[in-house]
């Protein structure tokens, strides 16, 4: 889990990994991209899904954050347990703040395994008792995707996509910096650089 690491330096986190999908995954197959970022009135969400049936589902606010996700091959997985068991999501999300709890839809809370929370800028993440003491609700294996470094994501980039990056380009995109036309045609010469720097400027 995460060790003292706020809740804006995992958003960050996300909002890159999210800038790095729009630009190597067009908008016309954007269901191919691991990471959505989107921002609503009162809150960002991100979502991370791995295509195989796992998703991480991130929520921002200005008072706190929570982490849900759902690993199909836990067995925490309520649809495939043999008796569903309400009782467990009760456990899951007790003590949760209920201001980040609401924003969740029912599937959200459905598709759940595991729940983390920290509030009001605190680098101390909660969770509540783990229900089954060898089962984490794949916890760790989903929090792993969240790559908190620009080396991280291109160590993983390069078996996910079978290439290469540049990691400068990269290394800007974390830090935040503008990347130009030029930035974006040196990670995907094959994109067209406008059409992504208007999605990217339209996701922050």
């Amino acid at each position: 889990m995460f060790e003292y690491i706020t809740a804006t330096e995992i958003e960050h986190s996300l909002i890159a990994m999210a800038k790095l999908d729009i630009i190597l995954i067009p908008e016309k197959e954007a269901w191919l991209r691991t990471v959505g970022f989107s921002k609503e009135s009162d809150h960002r969400r991100a979502v991370i899904d791995n295509g195989s049936g796992d998703s991480l589902i991130a929520l921002f606010t200005d008072n706190g954050a929570m982490i849900k996700g759902f690993d199909h091959e836990s067995e925490l997985n309520q649809f495939a347990a043999e008796e569903w068991d309400n009782a467990f999501f009760e456990r899951v999300y007790a003590g949760a703040p209920k201001a980040l709890t609401a924003l969740l839809s029912e599937d959200d809370i459905d598709n759940t395994t595991f729940c983390i929370w920290c509030c009001d800028g605190s680098a101390v993440w909660e969770q509540n008792e783990e229900p089954a003491d060898d089962d984490d609700g794949g916890r760790d294996f989903l929090l792993g995707y969240v790559h908190q470094t620009a080396e991280s994501w291109c160590d993983w980039a390069k078996y996910y996509y079978e290439q290469e990056f540049d990691h400068t380009v990269v290394e800007k995109i974390y830090s935040g910096e503008y990347v130009s036309a030029e930035d974006i045609l040196m990670l995907n010469p094959k994109c067209n650089s406008e059409e992504v720097l208007q999605e990217i400027d339209e996701l922050i």
